[in-house]
């Protein structure tokens, strides 16, 4: 049965994706609507000593925990992240186990792990975006992931993750309502932590993958991901890509952003396709590919040779059959899950 959204919901949603040869950060804008009450949140200062002679209390973590300040910023040192908060800034006492509990379950979906040091290569985890040198002498080899957590979210700006670097929101962590933005972006970080990017779709699709699979264990809604699976949303040419799959990528991964964010629609149906018949493993599989090629977030035919050899020649043409076979039965099944959040009647059956 087809579906529509019988009232566009109360706040829009808006993605972003910025990657290219100049500057390969991954950005999604998010607005999202929530059903969900805010409650009260106990908040405490972020310590603002250089040293601490105690080790840290923070749950999941390991005795030993560094502490630090810099003009802007203070930071706690964990296993293999620097958390930083903005100076002066608050964060509840819940973020920490959030954090550390996003971060166990999608290594534990994709089978990688955050340790990994990432790729040295020509855009590995040697630029830094919201750093800088602001912490001379911290994380100089970049062998730890670099966590901002922004207290208050100013109007247009976006959670976002490069090679080694992640921005978010207090509320990212905290409102079970948003968390799905968590998921999408740590799923972006631990992917880029093994090898070079993958380009825009296949990047934007395991992320997108992770956040309605992650979101879904741990039953909180995940309202942004209802603009992948309603066909009256306009956003996105289906006939196009099943006449041509193969070009329709490589035109999606070269094209200029405008805003119709293909390579989030490309992407989302084209991974899940790969993970349903090639298992989660194929994940890992593009990586380690990714590192056999020169640039490939540059070569667009490079990514399509990647493709093909971690599954098959006809791997695009395959793809075109089982989104006709499949792809309804997908959208009927998140829209099964959403009901349950539903309570102001914005699904309905058309």
């Amino acid at each position: 049965m087809k579906k529509k959204i019988a009232v566009i919901l109360a706040m829009t949603l808006v993605l972003c994706c910025s990657c290219n040869a100049k500057d390969t950060s991954i950005k999604i804008e998010t607005t999202i609507s929530t059903q969900a009450e805010t409650s009260a949140k106990e908040t405490v200062s972020v310590p603002e000593t250089k040293e601490t002679e105690e080790p840290s209390s923070i749950p999941g973590e390991k005795p030993h925990i560094d502490h630090g300040e810099s003009e802007n910023y203070t930071y706690h040192e964990g296993r293999n992240y620097f958390l930083y908060v903005e100076k002066g800034g608050k964060v509840d006492t819940g973020v920490y186990p959030i954090l550390e509990q996003v971060m166990k379950e999608e290594e534990e979906l994709f089978g990688l792990s955050y340790d990994m040091q990432g790729y040295e290569g020509p855009i590995g985890n040697f630029k830094s975006f919201f750093m800088g040198k602001e912490l001379e002498g911290v994380n100089q080899d970049h062998s730890k992931m670099e966590i901002l957590i922004s207290v208050e979210q100013p109007d247009e700006t976006v959670e976002w993750s490069s090679s080694n670097e992640l921005e978010l929101f207090d509320g990212d962590l905290l409102d079970k309502s948003t968390l799905n933005v968590a998921y999408h972006e740590f799923a972006h970080l631990l992917r880029q932590r093994q090898s070079p990017q993958l380009g825009r779709v296949l990047e934007e699709g395991i992320a997108l993958y992770a956040e309605r699979v992650l979101s879904e264990k741990a039953h909180v809604p995940d309202w942004s991901y209802i603009q992948y699976v309603d066909t009256s949303m306009d956003f996105f040419d289906e006939d196009e890509m099943l006449r041509d799959p193969e070009t329709a990528f490589i035109k999606t991964e070269s094209e200029e952003h405008d805003g119709r964010q293909n390579e989030y629609q490309y992407g989302v149906r084209f991974m899940t396709f790969l993970i349903e018949t090639y298992g989660i493993g194929i994940v890992k599989d593009l990586g380690e590919a990714a590192k056999l090629v020169e640039n490939p977030y540059e070569d667009c035919e490079a990514l399509v040779w990647i493709i093909k050899r971690c599954t098959s020649p006809e791997v695009f043409s395959d793809f075109a059959k089982w989104y006709k076979e499949n792809w309804q039965k997908h959208c009927d099944a998140y829209y099964e899950y959403m009901k349950p959040f539903d309570t102001e009647g914005f699904i309905t059956a058309g």
